[in-house]
């Protein structure tokens, strides 16, 4: 099994890695952190091969820090960094060319003007219904809304817990 985690340097999009951790490790399932370097249009200055070529090598370190700091199991963990004018098309193609089984993803919360201004990338890949998708609120709006920020803290998955420092490191498994 294989679980892809969309990430783009936010921490709110960063929410979703335990979550796939935690599902990877009960069900031995390997884990895909995935960022896409968006490029705007043809006009864009990040056309050029040698600023893409920097953007998608800092892209990768960041995947490995991402999965230094969640203490992914390398032997289980890909780093993937894609390109391109569509986020949600870039991802719907990695599901389809990694053959991923679930998407883990988190919501930015966007709402009104600015929603419909950037489109939700987590709509589009619903949409596109490439493979199964768990969404995972956005704790900040969750906070914002006078729910628990912390609202993952009760989720039982089988065989884990958070392992990033300064995180709850363990989880009751499900009955």
């Amino acid at each position: 099994m294989r679980i892809m985690v969309p990430v783009d340097g936010t921490p709110e999009c960063e929410e979703a890695v335990p979550v796939a951790a935690r599902l990877a490790k009960s069900l031995g399932a390997e884990v895909h952190l995935v960022r896409i370097v968006e490029v705007i249009d043809a006009f864009s200055p990040l056309r050029h091969e040698p600023e893409l070529a920097t953007m998608v090598k800092e892209t990768t370190a960041y995947l490995h820090d991402v999965a230094h700091r969640w203490e992914l199991p390398p032997e289980q963990t890909k780093c993937l960094v894609n390109y391109g004018d569509k986020v949600a098309n870039e991802i719907t193609e990695l599901v389809r060319s990694n053959d991923i089984d679930v998407i883990v993803m988190t919501t930015h919360g966007r709402k009104g003007l600015q929603r419909w201004a950037q489109g939700s990338v987590r709509d589009e890949v619903v949409r596109a219904r490439a493979c199964a998708v768990m969404v995972v609120p956005d704790p900040c709006a969750q906070e914002a809304h006078g729910r628990h920020a912390g609202w993952y803290k009760p989720l039982s998955i089988p065989g884990g817990g958070r392992t990033a420092p300064g995180k709850q490191t363990s989880q009751p498994a499900m009955p």
